[in-house]
């Protein structure tokens, strides 16, 4: 997927979370280059990170 669709996906999901009260904190748009440290790479994450893509990342918390 381009990196414009992947973002356009993150967008979405910011949106709908809100919409539907969800609190959003610690928003990434690039998390290896952010200081959030307690992450854990996934296989998907190593597989796209590899390719140059940035990592999103948000924390969704119900109000």
């Amino acid at each position: 997927m381009p990196e414009n669709g992947q973002y356009a996906f993150f967008e979405f999901s910011i949106e709908s979370f809100s919409a539907c009260g969800f609190k959003l904190e610690n928003i990434s748009l690039d998390l290896h280059k952010s200081s959030f440290k307690e992450n854990i790479v996934t296989e998907y994450e190593k597989k796209f990170s590899e390719l140059g893509c940035p990592i999103y990342r948000l924390e969704a918390r119900i109000s």
